[in-house]
């Protein structure tokens, strides 16, 4: 094995390991929420859910649509950083017929640190 494809293995291993068991024995997450804009993949275990931004997020923020209450705590795996996370109603956040509605809007994570890997982010309801 060559030191280039070593350096790769330990990279995604280092990735690995910052995400908590996130990854392991988890089910998909059923829950009556939606999240805006952008790609994941929503799994939960003990009770937290886990979205799974595996092409990144679009900015250092996102919504999610259907939530009523702030979290106990949102936190960025791959940090272990807590983000904040509020209850707001966003300009971009309307019905057709132009009501606008509150999200749950999360924000503080580093896309440009993080360009190169996945984003896992972890919700304690």
């Amino acid at each position: 094995m060559t030191e280039e494809y070593a350096a790769r293995i330990r990279k995604v291993g280092d990735w690995y390991n910052r995400m908590g068991g996130a990854l392991e024995c988890h089910e998909a997450d059923d829950g009556e929420y939606t999240v805006m804009d952008n790609e994941c993949i929503k799994t939960k275990k003990n009770g937290k859910s886990y979205l799974h931004f595996f092409n990144g997020t679009k900015s250092g923020a996102f919504c999610i649509k259907g939530v009523t209450s702030v979290p106990r705590c949102v936190r960025l795996l791959n940090t272990g950083k807590e983000l904040r996370a509020a209850i707001e109603r966003m300009p971009h956040c309307h019905n057709a017929d132009g009501t606008i509605y509150e999200v749950l809007h999360v924000s503080g994570i580093p896309i440009d640190e993080l360009a190169s890997e996945a984003i896992v982010i972890e919700i304690e309801w």
